[in-house]
């Protein structure tokens, strides 16, 4: 196994969410991270589909959903990724865009695996 980079997870969020379940089941942690990684694949693809369009609204939509989503289970440093993404897609400025997708594309790679490790 990997040796744990603390930087992937703010595990604090992490056992925030596992107090959550009674008895200290991971039931509600993993079932939201089952979510996030059904759910975060295709939204990047949406995100990459928007930016090959030059649709910049719909790229500051999309990277600000999976911005919260990532915060929600506390992946901080994919989630700010993403919210430099809303913030160029917003100023419809997009040239920067395509190295930050390939680099939230590597972190969501990082995540997918210690999320796992955390639920398994």
């Amino acid at each position: 196994m990997p040796e744990e980079d603390p930087t992937i997870l703010d595990h604090t969020v992490i056992e925030s969410l596992r107090e959550l379940d009674p008895e200290g089941e991971c039931g509600l942690l993993s079932e939201l991270v089952d979510l996030f990684l059904s759910d975060t694949p295709p939204r990047m693809k949406d995100l990459e589909s928007a930016l090959a369009s030059g649709d910049a609204k719909t790229v500051e939509e999309v990277a600000h959903s999976l911005k919260s989503s990532c915060g929600n289970l506390g992946a901080a440093r994919l989630a700010t990724l993403f919210k430099e993404i809303e913030a160029f897609g917003r100023g419809k400025d997009l040239a920067e865009v395509p190295s930050l997708v390939d680099r939230s594309n590597d972190e969501f790679r990082r995540v997918e695996e210690a999320l796992k490790a955390e639920v398994s």
